[in-house]
C-alpha cells in the first residue's frame, strides 16, 4: 500500500481493547513487519496477564510505545524488537518512542526509513556498539513536527559521527530540543557539533540543554522564524551571538548560564527595530551576565548604548539572580515584572527612559504594569513607583528593611492596587502606615516574617479588604489568635482571615 507522501499520521489512539489486546505477528503489507506486543514481567505468566505492563503497536504506519511503570523491566525485549525490525519496517511514518530509549540508543538501519515523517526521539547510543547508528541516520528522514535529540554528550567523534545530520534542510521540522547531560566538561568538540546541528530556517521553537561548549554557533541569529528559544544550564558559555533581529522571536528563556557575560548586538546598531516582536523575556541565574553589546566596545560604551535601545513590545520580564546586569536595554512597556536579586540600575533607567521610536505606546514608563515581584535590597529612589498607576499586585520578597520604607510615600500613586503580598522579610517588625492609603486593597498575604507583630492603626479603614492571610509569622499570628488583642479588633471587619502556622 503506497500513500501520499506528505501526509503525516497523527498520533495513534489507543483504546482499551487495543492495550489488552495488541495485533498479533502477521504480515500487515508489502515491506513490512509486524512487531508482536510485549511485556516485562519477571513472572512466567501468560503475555496476555502481563500486557498491561507495556504494549507496543504496529499496524504498519505507527509505531507506539507508551510509556509504563516499570519499563526498566522490558528494556532488553524492547532492544531485541525493535533493533531485529527496524530496517524491515519500510512504510513506517510515525515512530514514538518517547521515555523508553533514553539509556538505549538509536539503533543502525533508522535512516532508510524513507517514510517517517514523525520521531519523537533520537537518542544518542555509545558509539563503540556498532549496533547503535550515529546522528547521520538522520540526513535522508524528512522529519516534521517535533523532535529531541538526547544525549548528545555520547558522540565521540564529532567530524565522523554528526557531518551527515542534515538538519537545515529539513524545512518541516517545527520544534528542535537538544539535549546534553548535565555536568560535562567543555571540550574542543561541542562547537562543532552544535555547528553541525543548525536547523532549517523555518523552526518555530528551539530548546538547548547543558551545552558545555564556550561559544554558541551563529547560526541562532539566521533562524528568522523561530518563536521561542530556550537556553539552559550552560556551563561555559560566554557570549551569544546577536538575536535582536531575529523578526518572529516571542518568548526568550535563558536561565542557569553559569558563564555568560554578554548578548552580543548587529554592529549597524539601530538599522532594524529591537526585538520587534519579542514578548517575554526571561533571565534566571546568570552571575556573570551584564547585558548586551557589540564587539569590542568596553563596559561604558556598553552602558550608554544600552540606554538608547528599548523593547518595544515586552509585556512580561523575569529577570532573577543577576547581580551583575546594568547594560540592559529598557523595557518600558511591560505588564508582568520580577526583579529578584538584581541591580535596581535597569529599573530606575527605564523609570527614566522617553518613549522609543518603535513602541506601539506613548504611555509614560511602567504606567502599564500591572504585576510586581520585587526583592532584595535596591536603594531605589523616592518616588520611584509614581508612574505605576495601573499596578494591581505588589510582591515583596527578602526587603532587608525594618519597615519598608522604600515604598513609603508612593502608595498614594497605586489607585489600582488590589493586592499585596510580603514574603521572607525577616527584619519587618512593623507593617508600615502606608499601606492604610491603598484604598482599592482587596487581600494582604504575609508569609515568613518572624519578627512582625503588629498591624498599623488604620487597618480597619480599608473596607474593600477581603482576605487577610497569614502563615509562619508567629508573633503575629499570635496576636491575631488573641481575641483580645489589639491585632484581632484590627482585623474584625475582614470578611476571610487565614492564619497558619506553616506554609
Amino acid at each position: 500500500m503506497v500513500s501520499n507522501p506528505g501526509y503525516v499520521a497523527p498520533p495513534p489512539s489507543l483504546p482499551t481493547t487495543h492495550a489488552t489486546q495488541p495485533p498479533s505477528t502477521q504480515d500487515t503489507g508489502e515491506g513490512s513487519t509486524a512487531v508482536p506486543a510485549v511485556s516485562g514481567q519477571q513472572s512466567s505468566q501468560t503475555q496476555a496477564s502481563s500486557r498491561s505492563l507495556l504494549t507496543l503497536r504496529w499496524d504498519g504506519f505507527t509505531c507506539w510505545i507508551p510509556p509504563q511503570k516499570g519499563l526498566h523491566q522490558v528494556t532488553d525485549t524492547i532492544k531485541k524488537i525493535l533493533f531485529d525490525s527496524i530496517g524491515k519496517l519500510k512504510h513506517l511514518r510515525y515512530l514514538d518512542i518517547t521515555d523508553c530509549f533514553s539509556v538505549i540508543g538509536i539503533p543502525v538501519g533508522l535512516g532508510k526509513l524513507c517514510w517517517l515523517q514523525f520521531l519523537s526521539i533520537f537518542a544518542v547510543g555509545d558509539s563503540q556498539e556498532t549496533k547503535y547508528g550515529t546522528l547521520n541516520e538522520l540526513k535522508d528522514l524528512n522529519l516534521r513536527g517535533e523532535l529531541i535529540i538526547q544525549d548528545l554528550d555520547r558522540v565521540r567523534d564529532v567530524a565522523l559521527e554528526s557531518h551527515d545530520v542534515n538538519l537545515k534542510e529539513k524545512k518541516f521540522l517545527r520544534s528542535l530540543t537538544l539535549n546534553w547531560s548535565p555536568y560535562e566538561d567543555c571540550n574542543s568538540d561541542s562547537l562543532q557539533l552544535l555547528e553541525n546541528l543548525q536547523p532549517h530556517r523555518n523552526l518555530k521553537c528551539l530548546y538547548v540543554y547543558h551545552y558545555p561548549g564556550l561559544l554558541f554557533p551563529n547560526w541562532l541569529s539566521l533562524l528568522t522564524n523561530v518563536v521561542d528559544i530556550t537556553l539552559f544550564g550552560f556551563d561555559s558559555c560566554r557570549c551569544l551571538p546577536p538575536l535582536e533581529h531575529l523578526p518572529s522571536l516571542k518568548s526568550l528563556l535563558m536561565k542557569c548560564l553559569f558563564e555568560l557575560e554578554y548578548i552580543y548586538l548587529y554592529e549597524d546598531g539601530f538599522a532594524v527595530t529591537f526585538f520587534p516582536y519579542l514578548e517575554s523575556l526571561t533571565v534566571e541565574i546568570c552571575p556573570k551576565f551584564m547585558g548586551w553589546r557589540r564587539r569590542g566596545d568596553d563596559i561604558n560604551d556598553s552602558h550608554n548604548l544600552s540606554l538608547l535601545l528599548s523593547f518595544p513590545h515586552l509585556s512580561r520580564l523575569i529577570v532573577s539572580e543577576c547581580p551583575q546586569l546594568t547594560c540592559m536595554p529598557t523595557f518600558p512597556n511591560v505588564k508582568i515584572l520580577h526583579w529578584d536579586e538584581c541591580s535596581a540600575e535597569p529599573l530606575i533607567a527605564t523609570l527614566n527612559s522617553t518613549c522609543s521610536a518603535d513602541s506601539s505606546s506613548s504611555a509614560v514608563p511602567l504606567s502599564m504594569l500591572k504585576q510586581l515581584t520585587i526583592s532584595g535590597p535596591m536603594n531605589l529612589p523616592k518616588g520611584w513607583m509614581q508612574n505605576l498607576t495601573s499596578l494591581e499586585s505588589l510582591e515583596i520578597r527578602r526587603c532587608e528593611s525594618e519597615t519598608l520604607e522604600e515604598f513609603e510615600d508612593d502608595t498614594n500613586c497605586l489607585p489600582s492596587l488590589r493586592k499585596i503580598s510580603i514574603y521572607e522579610c525577616g527584619r519587618l517588625k512593623v507593617l508600615p502606615d502606608w499601606i492604610c492609603n491603598l484604598s482599592s486593597l482587596q487581600r494582604i498575604k504575609i508569609y515568613g516574617c518572624p519578627n512582625l507583630a503588629s498591624l498599623p492603626e488604620g487597618m480597619s479603614s480599608l473596607t474593600n479588604l477581603k482576605i487577610f492571610e497569614v502563615r509562619e509569622c508567629s508573633l503575629l499570628i499570635e496576636e491575631c489568635r488573641r481575641e483580645t488583642s489589639v491585632v484581632s479588633r484590627q482585623i474584625a471587619h475582614i470578611p476571610q482571615i487565614i492564619v497558619r502556622d506553616y506554609l
